[in-house]
Parts: structure tokens; sequence; C-alpha cells
């Protein structure tokens, strides 16, 4: 089984008002997690994790628990992409 990356991500989501009734103009916000697991599958559109991964393989196969899929232009931030810091330039006198 090839070895799997533990990341942190963090990421938008839409969820319903719990007033009953909602002010025409109101602002509303998503909702914000964070989520951390194993990457399992990733594409241009998808990204995939899982908190559970097997120590062996069952029937031949690598099975993953309940993965939670994410749309990435919903995710804002995770640990494997971090930026690198820019180098600062040196004070000239």
């Amino acid at each position: 089984m090839k070895k799997l990356k533990f990341i942190t991500v963090r990421w938008n989501d839409h969820h319903e008002s719990d007033a009953a009734w909602a002010e025409a103009g109101e602002e509303p916000q998503p909702a914000k997690f964070e989520s951390r697991g194993y990457l399992i599958y990733e594409d241009d559109i998808i990204l995939e994790i899982t908190n559970t991964i097997p120590l062996d393989s069952v029937a031949g196969a690598a099975l993953y628990g309940r993965p939670l899929r994410l749309v990435k232009t919903s995710v804002y931030f995770r640990s494997d992409k971090v930026p690198k810091k820019t180098p600062a330039i040196p004070h000239t006198t």
C-alpha cells in the first residue's frame, strides 16, 4: 500500500439559516470548517480525505473509511500547499 499524506484542510460550506425569515440585504456568510485526514484522491475538481485507513490490505484492496469529498473551490487552506515564505530583501546602507 502506498504511503498517504496526512493533511489539514480548511474549507467553506453552505448552510441553512436558523431564522424562519431573513431580511433583504442580509449578508450571509459560509460556515467554516477544518478537517484532518489522509489524502486518498485528488483531481482538478475534488479533494478526498479520510481519517480511517487500513493497516494491511483487506481482500487484496485498500479500503478506506467513509471519505470526505470536498469541491476544491471551497478549500481555502491546505497544509500540504502552504506557500513558502518570500525571503526578506537585505537592508542596504
